[in-house]
């Protein structure tokens, strides 16, 4: 048996910046994949405020209001929308919120980005469905740490 030495100072170097060179790219990774999760929401917001603005357009513009508005396809998702008195309940049990304003809710593993508003003709909910985007996030975070097969 030989007798134990210790670690040459070339080996403890290596070891040190390749650790250090580890935790440096695992702390890249997180911050572009948060960074990519929150221009993903950014994104969808925007998409949604824009529909939302169209629809204002087109209600000022004397369009009969239907309650149930035809779907609209936007930057990869469905957006719907609903006018209805504003005495009514939400359409959807708890897909809105019960103020005016929006948020993002996970409901049956599908991602919605939702909006209410009052409007002269009752109140206004929109919902997007965000999650293709989810997914692509989803996708971006796990694709350097997962090689796939072509």
């Amino acid at each position: 048996m030989t007798p134990s030495r210790p670690s040459s100072l070339a080996r403890r170097v290596t070891w040190a910046v390749t650790g250090t060179a580890a935790v440096f790219l695992l702390v890249i990774g997180l911050l572009a994949y948060t960074t990519f999760l929150r221009m993903e929401d950014a994104l969808v917001d925007e998409v949604l405020s824009a529909q939302v603005a169209a629809l204002r357009d087109e209600f000022k513009s004397g369009v009969a209001v239907p309650s149930a508005l035809l779907p609209r396809w936007s930057e990869g998702g469905r957006i719907q929308a609903w006018v209805q008195p504003a005495d009514w309940p939400a359409p959807l049990d708890d897909m809105f919120a019960s103020k005016s304003g929006g948020r993002e809710i996970v409901h049956a593993g599908r991602t919605w980005h939702t909006w209410v508003e009052a409007i002269p003709q009752g109140r206004l909910y929109v919902r997007y469905e965000a999650t293709s985007h989810e997914d692509r996030v989803q996708f971006f975070g796990w694709t350097p740490g997962v090689r796939r097969r072509t």
